[in-house]
């Protein structure tokens, strides 16, 4: 039982990382507003929680969307 608690703290770094790298050098994009499709949560990988917010946004007249998850260690602040 011990080793699943592990599992879900290693899970949680991993992610965070990842989503870390992800983000470096996001400081310098142009500003922009965008529209919230949706918002959810779920238990990812491992016991993890994630939730993920789809967007769109436009920049220069062009339209684009993408989805951002962000880890969590639990459900309910995932849900929050």
């Amino acid at each position: 039982m011990g080793g699943w608690f592990l599992d879900v703290y290693v899970t949680y770094a991993i992610k965070s990382l990842v989503r870390f790298l992800r983000m470096r050098g996001s400081n310098r994009w142009p500003v922009t507003t965008a529209t919230v499709s949706s918002a959810s949560w779920a238990l990812g990988a491992f016991g993890c929680s994630v939730a993920e917010v789809v967007y769109t946004y436009s920049v220069g007249g062009s339209v684009y969307g993408n989805a951002n998850e962000k880890p969590f260690i639990s459900p309910s602040l995932a849900e929050q």
